[in-house]
Order: structure tokens, then sequence, then C-alpha cells
């Protein structure tokens, strides 16, 4: 059965999370009778998150409701205000399962450290004996 999408006032609803949305919320689909997706572009996002990491609705939820980074607990609420961090879920590029909720900075850290904690233990190591120096000499030139 096809439900007929109607557009008032610029605004419509997703037929995922019900919310009646302007247009600018929906992709464009040339196809379709109002000329946009049917599901927001949010709905869409997380479907596809869903589908990509094999996410149950339980796990999707918790990655929704996740309101800071598991690594360095910036808040996601945080995002615009001169932070520019946005979630990410981040997940074992071998076997492609979800590991936890990161800003998309320590999301890509962890990429190029290469997953790898011996890499970065030398980057810890690194900064213990060589990273307070030039913080002291910050905090003493202020």
């Amino acid at each position: 059965m096809h439900v007929r999408t109607v557009v008032i006032d610029g605004k419509k609803k997703c037929t995922k999370c019900g919310l009646l949305l302007a247009l600018n919320f929906f992709s464009k689909e040339a196809t379709n009778t109002t000329g946009r997706r049917s599901a927001c572009r949010e709905c869409e996002k997380n479907y596809k998150l869903k589908l990509r990491y094999n996410l149950s609705d339980k796990e999707l939820d918790n990655f929704l409701l996740q309101s800071e980074c598991e690594i360095c607990n910036i808040s996601f609420s945080s995002y615009g205000s001169g932070h520019n961090r946005h979630k990410c879920l981040d997940h074992d590029h071998e076997t492609g399962e979800a590991r936890g909720i990161l800003c998309n900075a320590c999301n890509s850290a962890l990429g190029y450290f290469q997953d790898k904690p011996e890499i970065i233990m030398k980057a810890v190591k690194y900064l213990q004996n060589n990273g307070s120096a030039w913080r002291a000499e910050d905090i003493n030139s202020t």
C-alpha cells in the first residue's frame, strides 16, 4: 500500500520519525510526487548506519543518545561552539564491528595511529618525556 505524502506550508512528515519538517530536511528525489524522499536525511543516515555496522535497535538508540566522546569527554552538544567535533561510530577496520562512540578528532587520531595500542603508547611516552617542556613555556608566556 502506497501512502501519499502531502506537503503543507513547505513542510512534510517523515515516514520514519513522524516529525513534520521543512522540505530542505529531505533529500531530493525526482520520482517522488513531492520531489523529496519520504524519510528525512537524519532518519536515512541512521538507517544506513544501522545496516553498515549491523546494529540492533538498542545499539542504534545508544549511539543516538550518547552525549560525549568516550576518549576526550567533549560534549557533542557543544558542537558548533568552537570545538567543531561531531559524533562518530568507531569500528574495527578488520572485523567491521562497532567499538564505541567518539568525536571525529579522537576517531581520526585512532586511525592515524593505525588502531595499534603500541603506537599510541609510544605517543603517550613521547608526550610524557617531551610534552611538558613546551606546555610550561606556553603557560609562563601568558
